[in-house]
């Protein structure tokens, strides 16, 4: 392996507006950019339209609709000779800096993962909740002071939660999905093969296994523009019944409280202030508690299995 060789990872589905405009964000002539690779499950492939752009485009076609399997098939095709691995989701738009300030921040930390904040197009509903609603989620563990962390109930907070002055780098329990990776650690862990769709939490998942291994370091300087296509974004019953299901998974896997106790207390508070929604957003509360009970008839079928 070269020192600062690298390679990029892009898991997408039917969004190739959003995907071509992704890679004209990134430098495919850097010298230490091994290869781009595309892992795509959507319903036509576009095979010949991406790797006619650059050599260094690597493009799969699969039938398989899982983010987080996607990304295990790409981590099969990296080159022997790249250091590190990142991952992009295909609706994001990183500077001109942002691979070499990741770089220059895993190898500065000794860190086996790295990643910067993500800012979405709109405001993180942490930061515009009413004070009762904000000491609810705390009280059911569905939020924290404490950016970084996973909490008991398999709840992930972001970064942005805990930024201090002077303070640009934190060690986390987690890392957001865009982030970089030793290349080293996909000899030893993997995404879940058992998250699917848009695989909400596989990142949460893979960084707790690769936490084992080293240390996971988020550098707030590094801002990373997330766009949020509406392109295969789950609805509000397909977004809950997965937020259940893979949480569920997530909390069993890594013991985080007995008996799950703490994950499904979680659940009660996020059922609770659905129903204080209701008032306000009718249809879409209605459809948030329909997914929640979907998802709990899945993880009856998990610890069926």
């Amino acid at each position: 392996m070269d020192s600062d060789k690298f390679s990029i990872i892009v898991p997408t589905r039917n969004r190739k507006k959003q995907l071509i405009e992704l890679i004209e964000t990134i430098n495919l002539e850097d010298k230490n950019l091994n290869e781009l690779i595309i892992v795509d499950s959507s319903d036509k492939s576009i095979e010949f339209e991406l790797v006619s752009i650059n050599k260094k485009i690597s493009y799969f076609f699969t039938d398989i609709r899982s983010a987080s399997i996607q990304r295990n098939i790409g981590v099969k095709q990296i080159s022997s000779h790249s250091r590190y691995v990142f991952f992009l989701d295909d609706d994001v738009k990183p500077d001109s800096d942002y691979f070499n300030s990741l770089l220059s921040t895993i190898k500065q930390s000794k860190a086996i993962g790295a990643s910067g904040i993500a800012l979405e197009p709109t405001l993180n509903s942490r930061t515009r909740n009413f004070r009762f609603i904000s000491i609810l989620k705390k009280l059911f563990l569905l939020d924290s002071k404490i950016g970084g962390s996973l909490l008991k109930s398999a709840v992930n907070i972001p970064v942005q939660g805990n930024l201090k002055a002077g303070v640009n780098l934190y060690s986390t329990d987690w890392l957001i999905g865009c982030s970089v990776w030793d290349a080293n650690v996909f000899s030893k862990i993997n995404f879940p093969s058992n998250f699917f769709g848009q695989s909400l939490g596989e990142d949460v998942l893979f960084s707790a296994r690769a936490s084992k291994f080293g240390e996971l370091v988020v550098n707030s300087n590094i801002v990373l523009q997330h766009n949020m296509s509406n392109v295969e974004r789950p609805n509000k019953i397909d977004h809950y019944k997965m937020w259940i299901r893979n949480r569920f998974i997530i909390s069993k896997e890594l013991k985080l409280s007995k008996l799950n106790i703490m994950y499904h207390w979680a659940n009660l508070g996020a059922f609770l202030n659905i129903i204080l929604n209701i008032p306000r957003k009718p249809s879409e509360s209605l459809n948030s508690i329909r997914g929640l009970f979907l998802g709990y008839i899945t993880i009856r079928q998990i610890d069926d299995n």
